[in-house]
Formats: C-alpha cells, structure tokens, sequence
C-alpha cells in the first residue's frame, strides 16, 4: 500500500527512519545497553517505544527477541516487548502532534542510549501515537578488514550540524557493519 506524503513530511520521516536505522554498537543486553560479552545475542541497532510506553513500563529486552529493532508497545493495559514482523507491510500516514498527545522526550529511552526523535503517526490506519526511537552509542572500533562490511550502499549521510557525513565500516562485536560518520 503506497502513502503519498506531503514533500516536508516525507523528508522529516526518512530523518526519522534513517536515524533509528543506523547501525550502532550493539547491546548485548536485554537492558538495551551494550555491556559486551555474549557474541551470540542479537545485535541491536535500535530501540522503539510506542506511547504510552517507555524504557521503565517495558522493563528488559527478553532473551528470546532476536529482532535487531525490537519495539515496546502497549497491550492489554501495560508494555512489552515485540520483534516487529520482517515481512509484515506497513502504512504510515504523519498526525497533526495534538493527536498524539504530550510528546516524548529523551525520558523515555533507557539509560545508555540516545533519543533520536519521537514521531506522531498512524501506522496501517490505527491510531495516531507517539513513536520514539532510542539508539545504543556509537561504535569506536573499526573494522580490521577494509572490506568486511561488504559493498556500502549508496546513501547520503546529513550530520545534525548540517554538514555531509559518509559510512564507515565499524565493528561490532564479531562482525562488522556501516555506521554513520557523525550523528
């Protein structure tokens, strides 16, 4: 299903889309932090927390989510956890933020990561809620083999001073991944 935004609301969307899908460093625990240790857990790249939800109302990531973006939404009264489905469509449409309610701030994301923005929006035609993204901090290490990030995809990279920034090629944990130059 194809959505047709207005050209400010797109660009602030992709914004959005492409902060919280930056590749981080990844926390290997279920707080959401990078604590290192365990190679085997799920890397994470992002958090999302739909209101009224936030990182105390959800408590810890389970050990069973294997989602690199898991996302802590409301049901049946409280908040938990859920691995969005990789192969599940979604509508967005943008809300006025009045609909959404008090916009969250950096209070919503746990302690270790960075508030990356809050959106007011209906997702497959539901209501309009706040959804806020949290990402863990940047890695520092790169990667020991020039090309073990594989082809780096074409991609323009706008640093929040405005400046152009590129992809570098960062390790994390086992493996390496591209990562934003700046934030």
């Amino acid at each position: 299903m194809t959505t047709k935004l207005p050209h400010s609301s797109f660009l602030g969307f992709l914004l959005l889309v492409a902060c919280s899908s930056s590749t981080t460093t990844p926390p290997n625990g279920g707080d959401g932090k990078g604590t290192g240790g365990d190679e085997t857990e799920t890397a994470r790249t992002g958090l999302s927390f739909i209101a009224p939800c936030n990182a105390a109302s959800c408590g810890e990531i389970p050990p069973s989510s294997k989602s690199e973006k898991p996302e802590c939404i409301p049901s049946a009264g409280s908040c938990g956890w859920s691995d969005p489905d990789p192969n599940g469509s979604t509508s967005y449409r943008q809300c006025p933020a009045s609909e959404c309610g008090a916009e969250p701030d950096a209070s919503v994301c746990p302690e270790g990561t960075t508030f990356k923005g809050a959106a007011c929006g209906s997702e497959n035609e539901g209501a309009c809620v706040w959804r806020s993204v949290c990402a863990p901090p940047r890695s520092t290490t790169p990667c020991p083999d020039a090309n073990g990030c594989g082809e780096m995809p074409l991609i323009g990279v706008i640093c929040s001073d405005g400046s152009n920034g590129s992809l570098e090629c960062m390790q994390f944990g086992s493996k390496c991944e591209f990562q934003r130059s700046c934030e």
